[in-house]
């Protein structure tokens, strides 16, 4: 599993309590709520009783404005690793 570190916090990080990890498949909406911060819902996709696919909320984080901007500038710089790792990949074996 690849890990990638977020560039090292002001202060100390504690986690007193185990924090469970929260699987999502999607991200159904981000909200404004108030004082520059942010609501991110996010989802799974199950199948329902009556066998129908539904979208299943899991989990909601709340995130300042400047939070959820470090959070995409992360995610971004991630996803440009495994971009550039896939295209370089396919360029060895002459698809692109």
């Amino acid at each position: 599993m690849d890990h990638f570190a977020a560039p090292e916090p002001l202060a100390p990080v504690t986690e007193p309590i185990a924090i469970p990890d929260v699987y999502a498949t999607g991200l159904l909406r981000v909200e404004s709520v108030g004082a520059g911060a942010f609501r991110f819902v996010f989802t799974v996709d199950q199948q329902s009783v009556a066998g129908d696919m539904e979208k299943v909320i899991v989990c909601r984080i709340i995130l300042s404005a400047d939070s959820a901007r470090e959070a995409a500038r992360e995610a971004l710089r991630i996803l440009g690793r495994f971009f550039m790792r896939d295209c370089i990949a396919c360029l060895h074996k002459g698809l692109h």
